[in-house]
Order: structure tokens, then sequence, then C-alpha cells
């Protein structure tokens, strides 16, 4: 039978210590945690509920918690300002760190500018269409961009607006693409049909939408798809489940009234109802939406259970 090995006594006494310096490094990162979580807690006790009474400093730490985000594609982002927000650069001294800031954070409410009255994107906004960017606007000079959990915490701060939503997308091929803010989409009503009926009525459930306007009806179609919630084995790759209907007014513009199959006479086409509302085919799908929609703001119709859709000029 072997005998044990011989453990020196040395060599348990350095095994007893690293233990120990172990288990002291462990309290050490547990008390630092705990001091953290509790400093956050009390910070965030200390902010109102009503953010239009929060103080410079209070807002510099909300924001801090938002961070810098980087634009990603599906994300929603907003224009504001550029006097407005560089207003609230000015009171918050967000241009600084903590430790930069003339006369210390702590006094930050009393050697701040003036607090920024609502905000106020009037100029941005296009005279003619109260919901569209105006073409002059230029960025870093009338506006500036911010994420949508900025702008959701600014408006709680400031109240004020209006507000443009506007969606980031991607283009370019796959060995260079380019993420891009559609400044100046085809905007869009959206009107749910009736999940029973299928009736369009569009008075009801509208909700304003942009769309690129060199997007097609398909790429819009699986867009609206996208967003809503399918069992996964209604989910379809190449044919969007949307379905799309236009007023005949819409279609006739982009349908050939000369083909093999079926003729059909402009005088024909003139008698026809242009707010019946016709479904699109498939192979019309590939359409864009600035072939279709001349004015600046049009509608469309979706039905939620059945993903069917239909638009009109608004």
């Amino acid at each position: 039978m072997a005998d044990d090995p011989e453990v020196k006594p040395d060599d348990a006494t350095t095994t007893t210590n690293e233990a120990n310096d172990d288990d002291k490094k462990q309290e050490n990162d547990e008390q630092k945690k705990d001091e953290s979580q509790t400093k956050e807690k009390d910070e965030n006790d200390d902010i109102p509920e009503d953010l239009t009474k929060t103080t410079p400093q209070q807002q510099r730490r909300l924001m801090k918690k938002i961070g810098i985000p980087v634009q990603k594609v599906g994300e929603i982002w907003y224009p504001i300002d550029k006097k407005w927000y560089d207003a609230f650069v000015r009171y918050t001294q967000w241009d600084k760190g903590d430790k930069d800031i003339d006369g210390g954070l702590e006094n930050l409410h009393e050697t701040a500018d003036p607090r920024p009255g609502p905000i106020d994107n009037s100029e941005l906004q296009d005279p003619d269409n109260p919901k569209a960017l105006s073409q002059g606007i230029q960025e870093n000079r009338t506006h500036i961009w911010i994420h949508s959990d900025i702008w959701t915490l600014l408006q709680k701060c400031y109240t004020g607006g209006p507000a443009f939503p506007r969606k980031v997308y991607e283009r370019g091929s796959s060995y260079n693409k380019e993420k891009y803010i559609c400044i100046w989409p085809q905007l869009l009503k959206l009107v749910y049909c009736d999940d029973k009926t299928g009736e369009i009525d569009v008075n009801k459930n509208v909700v304003d939408k942009g769309f690129p306007p060199d997007y097609t009806l398909k790429q819009m179609a699986k867009d609206l798809e996208d967003e809503m919630e399918w069992p996964e084995d209604d989910k379809k790759e190449d044919t969007p489940y949307v379905h799309i209907w236009l007023p005949f007014g819409k279609v006739k513009a982009i349908y050939p009234i000369d083909k093999s199959k079926a003729k059909v006479t402009e005088e024909e086409l003139e008698k026809e109802d242009d707010t019946r509302w016709v479904e699109v085919p498939d192979d019309y799908l590939k359409t864009k939406l600035d072939d279709i929609f001349k004015p600046p703001e049009s509608t469309i119709a979706t039905d939620p259970t059945a993903a069917d859709a239909s638009a009109t000029d608004a």
C-alpha cells in the first residue's frame, strides 16, 4: 500500500492564505455591488414622477442610462431642432463630463443656462403637409437625429413637438451595405379591414406609416407582415401574406389597358368608379410606391387577422 503524499507545512499555509484571499475578494465584490445598487436606487428615488420637474443633474443621469445609441436597421429615430437641442446641451452641460462642469456637478442647477422651453420642431415641418419634413432641412444645421428612447425622455421632460418618427433602413449590395434614415418617406395611412366582414372603412382603425418611395408593394407588404405575429407554420419566405387593395383610380395607373388576353379602352376605364377597392394581383406587387402615390400622403388598409391591406389617397 502506497504512503499518502507528504504535505509540507508551508504548502498548507499557502493554500489556506489563497483561499482566504479569494473569500475576501468575493466579499468585497459583493459589497461593491450592493453599494452600487443602493446608490442607483437612491438616485432613482430622487427623480420625480413628473419629469418636467427634473433638475439638469437628474436629466444627465437619465440620459446616461440610455447611453449613446448606434443606428440599427428597423429602429425609429427622430429629428430634433438644432437650436433647441443646443439650448438643452447648454442647460445640462451634456457635452462635458461630470468633473468638467463649471462650478461642479452639485451646483449645476444654479449655474446652468436657462432651462429650454418645450421642444419646437416647427421649422422642420413641411408647410403643406404637417406630417412631412421640409425639403429644406439639413442635418447638423437645422436638426440632429436622436434615438427614439432619447426623444421619449426629452418629450417627457419638456413636452412639445411635433414628432417626425423615421425608420432606419439598409441599402446596397451584400458587400457594400449602408444604413440610412428615410427622411422623406411615402406617407400612408393604414386602415385595418374588419376581421369578420372584410369591410374597409377609411374612417376607422387608421395608423400612419411611412415607407421608402422606391419600395415596391411587395416590400411594403413584407414589412407589414413582419410587424404582425404569425404561427410558425404560416410564415412564408417569398410570397407576402398581406393582401393589398387600392382604389381603382390608383390601379388603372399601373395596369396595362392592352394585353393579349384582355383589352380595355381608356373610355371604358373612365366609366369605372375610381373609389372602388381592387385587390392588387401578385404579379403587380413589384410596382414601386412612387409610381402609384404621387401626392405627399396616401392611405392603406390592413386586416390584422387575414393580413389584407388596401390603400387610397388621404
